[in-house]
């Protein structure tokens, strides 16, 4: 077959296509195959094209000596199965994106397992998709997390950046709803609210594409899942035959999305200057420019930094425990995956952390276990993103970081 090369005329064409809703170009077919004419002039046929030169083009990096190119062996394999993780997210996007027969359901594909573009190992994400021409209600239960809000995302198309700009057209914040005798509450999402009407409500704009419920768990087996059902308003219209034009636009949306996972690294690079290194240098909430563009909680206060160490040091991580119902801290890898969270210790929240008497956190960032507490575990990478979450802080201060030769690192 022949290769396909991503090069920056398609990556334009594919932007324009997604923001249009239409292909201006695509790639060409590959020489010498069988292929009926009629099927190669499809739309559908060119964003499948598409959406496979887009990750062909994310395996190619790997090898490369760019920013995204992998730094040893090792590095290689472990990223080819973080791009298969978010393809398994990033492909079933547009199997539930019918707004008028909306399914409930959570944003990864196995929750414990599918984590990306630096997601919490303690979140869970549940949602729908929506279209502003419409009118839903969310029924559902609380559950015991310490962190729950629901939101309305909207999406716009960034030309410049090459990636979509998303930001919080509405929020409910969990000190917003109230409960029937049952304990169940209940949520009209629309883009207007309806005169006279004084229950929860969510507002849409003309951008509105999902509703997320996000939540922060300490423990989720002893805290428990919400329970959570969307009911389509109105009379639900006759289902119709897929089209050309509705299917490529789905396999566009694919492609878009998994080229915005893949170069998630892409996001922060300030973090990364040689004066930046080992300390936490953005912190933002999620009101700012920047998390808006991620559409990150707007209730929640993110600290980021980048790590680097050698084989024989560790980054100690001092600072005052802020008042905040959930916080944490977290490593992900050079392209922000979420680490092996399974298998390593690469998270911990205010549930688990150990203080001192005098209510500050002391964290340790290391190849190897010394027995200090509130150890996070590198996994034998020499470098990566560590974030910070507090939600509903009040009085937060930033920590300290300084770099230690791990054997002098000592148990408490």
């Amino acid at each position: 077959m022949k290769r396909i090369i991503l090069t920056g005329a398609t990556v334009v064409a594919l932007a324009l296509a997604f923001a249009l809703g239409r292909f201006t170009a695509g790639p060409a077919l590959p020489e010498g195959a069988d292929i009926r004419p009629e099927l190669a002039q499809l739309a559908t046929t060119r964003a499948w094209l598409q959406l496979v030169e887009v990750i062909e083009a994310a395996g190619l990096q790997v090898l490369g000596q760019g920013d995204n190119a992998a730094l040893d062996k090792q590095d290689a394999i472990e990223r080819y199965l973080g791009l298969l993780t978010i393809l398994s997210n990033t492909l079933r996007m547009p199997l539930n994106s019918d707004p008028t027969r909306p399914l409930m359901t959570t944003f990864d594909l196995i929750p414990p397992l599918s984590k990306i573009g630096g997601n919490s190992p303690d979140a869970d994400y549940h949602g729908f998709p929506v279209d502003a021409r419409y009118s839903y209600r969310i029924r559902g239960t609380r559950g015991q997390a310490p962190f729950f809000a629901l939101q309305v995302q909207s999406r716009e198309i960034d030309l410049v950046r090459m990636r979509p700009r998303m930001y919080l057209a509405s929020v409910l914040p969990e000190n917003a709803l109230t409960y029937d005798k049952d304990g169940y509450f209940e949520v009209l999402v629309s883009k207007e609210k309806p005169a006279g009407y004084d229950g929860l409500w969510l507002g849409m704009d003309d951008n509105s594409f999902r509703v997320v419920i996000r939540e922060y768990h300490h423990d989720r087996e002893l805290e428990g899942e919400p329970e959570l059902e969307v009911t389509f308003l109105g009379d639900v219209p006759a289902a119709q035959v897929r089209s050309d034009e509705q299917t490529s636009r789905l396999l566009q949306q694919a492609a878009f999305m998994s080229k915005f996972w893949f170069e998630a690294r892409e996001w922060y690079p300030e973090l990364m200057a040689p004066d930046a290194v080992n300390s936490f240098q953005v912190s933002e909430g999620g009101t700012d420019e920047r998390s808006q563009d991620l559409a990150l909680a707007a209730d929640v206060q993110y600290m980021l930094g980048w790590w680097q160490l050698a084989p024989d040091e560790s980054l100690l991580i001092e600072g005052q425990a802020p008042d905040s119902a959930y916080w944490n801290i977290q490593l992900t890898d050079r392209w922000l995956e979420t680490a092996d969270f399974r298998r390593r210790t690469v998270n911990l929240n205010n549930a688990q952390i150990r203080l001192d008497p005098d209510g500050r956190y002391r964290i340790v960032i290391s190849a190897r276990d010394t027995g200090a507490a509130n150890w996070l575990d590198t996994g034998g990478r020499s470098e990566g993103l560590m974030a910070f979450r507090w939600a509903h802080a009040r009085d937060v201060t930033a920590p300290s970081t300084r770099v230690v030769k791990t054997a002098a690192v000592t148990a408490p």
